[in-house]
């Protein structure tokens, strides 16, 4: 890494239970089984906007130690328990983000983005060997109300990091910080039709008018247990039970960005920042305990 960028990364660290709080409006609830999502409503003025993530498939070379970690782990989740899994390729990065409704006609186009201070950054990678909760929940967001999902096979593990950029000018800025935290993401089945347009804007990448359009994945906070080399096992965030849930976006942005992410575990990996795929919100996660119909599970059982 150039010393440049190594200058850049020193930035003054942000304290980790205020990013937890910032992520998901509020704190765990006592029975642990929920997070509560913002009340702030969604408004149109700057000043009230709904802070969310969107997420960008990157492309990263292979060549680079980080981009496949090849790195064996246990991720641990309030709700879904812990799995020995495989962390494979970076293929997305995740950023925070205002959203909006689309302005009406002949309001003045304006655009607010986050400060570099409130920024941050996730790093996401595949996982193998993720386990398949397949059961129901229900996901409750402040703009799109409850829906009644299906929780299936985790994908993909996000690790938060910082993100270094250098513009045309030869201008270096970091945002973001590699805290260490994590969320440990699941594909969704029976996700409700949003198909509404919103206005977000990112810091580096600007405004995107995008559709949102339904459910994708539901991301929960986890601990990340590792052994080193030594034989020692290192944790890595919390299992705190808060939840993001994210939609898949219909989106023109395709920023092209050349951009290096640092986490706290895989180091540094140079990627291109390609089209935004999903935005998430923080939300809460209630579990359903009615089994789904199936006329197997009416036989009668051996006790």
């Amino acid at each position: 890494m150039s010393s440049k960028r190594i200058l850049a990364f020193l930035v003054p660290a942000i304290v980790v239970a205020a990013l937890a709080v910032a992520l998901s409006g509020g704190t765990p609830s006592q029975a642990r089984e929920s997070s509560s999502p913002s009340t702030q409503p969604v408004q149109s003025q700057a000043t009230n906007p709904t802070k969310v993530f969107e997420c960008f498939r990157v492309d990263a070379s292979s060549d680079q130690p980080g981009a496949d970690a090849k790195a064996t782990v246990r991720l641990v989740t309030e709700n879904f328990g812990g799995k020995l899994v495989r962390v494979r390729k970076l293929v997305a990065m995740c950023e925070l983000a205002y959203k909006f409704p689309p302005p009406p006609a002949g309001v003045p186009d304006e655009v607010f983005p986050p400060t570099d201070a409130d920024v941050r950054v996730f790093a996401c990678y595949q996982v193998q060997r993720g386990q398949d909760p397949n059961d129901p929940f229900v996901l409750a967001t402040q703009n799109f109300g409850k829906d009644n999902v299906q929780v299936r096979a985790s994908q993909q593990m996000c690790e938060e990091a910082a993100k270094i950029r250098t513009d045309a000018a030869g201008n270096t800025t970091t945002v973001g910080q590699p805290s260490g935290v994590v969320w440990q993401c699941f594909n969704l089945d029976k996700a409700k039709s949003i198909n509404q347009k919103f206005r977000v804007v990112t810091n580096n990448f600007g405004r995107d008018d995008a559709l949102v359009v339904k459910g994708a994945q539901l991301c929960e906070e986890a601990r990340k247990d590792r052994i080193t080399a030594s034989g020692e096992v290192t944790h890595s965030g919390e299992a705190t039970g808060r939840v993001v849930e994210c939609f898949r976006l219909e989106s023109k942005l395709d920023p092209k960005a050349k951009v290096t992410l640092i986490t706290k575990n895989f180091g540094a990996v140079d990627v291109l920042v390609r089209r935004a795929t999903q935005m998430c919100e923080p939300g809460e996660k209630t579990p359903v305990y009615t089994l789904p119909n199936d006329p197997a599970l009416d036989q009668p059982g051996d006790d």
